[in-house]
């Protein structure tokens, strides 16, 4: 498990560009359409939480809801962060807000540094906020706790669109 997170916090730095310019050499998997000047492609983190979600949302964040006080170990530790619904790009209709838990992970880059709580530069009302998800047993959990939220610019979203579109 510790190995899995320094891994996933080293490609971090990669994930975190959320985007690399078309000009950049993108991995074959992401390739930007050919003859469109200033299109971006997806990181390819980006590219499997896409696949792998069955909730891909815009949102923004109303509430961040109490922390469990503890870290995952061997339970999976969730603090939910509630959401206004701004836009679905892949998943059924969720409603006008959405509750999802996001896991939290000591030295992931949506945790708080020191203490078992969300990052609240990345987590407070009114951020706006892609959301990759999936329905489990407690409801909507992010995919993980590295990149499966992104701050929702209008490039990542044409992207992802784009993509799903395929």
């Amino acid at each position: 498990m510790r190995a899995r997170i320094l891994l996933r916090a080293a490609h971090c730095a990669v994930v975190m560009t959320l985007c690399l310019p078309a000009r950049a050499s993108p991995a074959p998997d992401a390739a930007a359409p050919a003859g469109k000047k200033g299109s971006s492609v997806l990181a390819s983190a980006i590219v499997k939480d896409l696949e792998q979600a069955t909730l891909v949302m815009v949102g923004e964040v109303t509430a961040v809801r109490r922390s469990p006080g503890v870290w995952s170990g061997a339970a999976a530790a969730l603090q939910w962060v509630e959401y206004r619904v701004q836009r679905t790009l892949k998943g059924g209709a969720v409603g006008p807000t959405v509750a999802v838990g996001h896991l939290l992970v000591h030295g992931s880059p949506t945790a708080d540094p020191k203490q078992p709580k969300l990052r609240s530069s990345i987590f407070h009302p009114g951020a706006r906020l892609v959301v990759f998800a999936r329905k489990e047993s407690p409801g909507w959990v992010a995919l993980n706790e590295v990149d499966a939220v992104q701050p929702a610019d209008e490039a990542l979203v044409s992207a992802l669109l784009a993509h799903l579109s395929r």
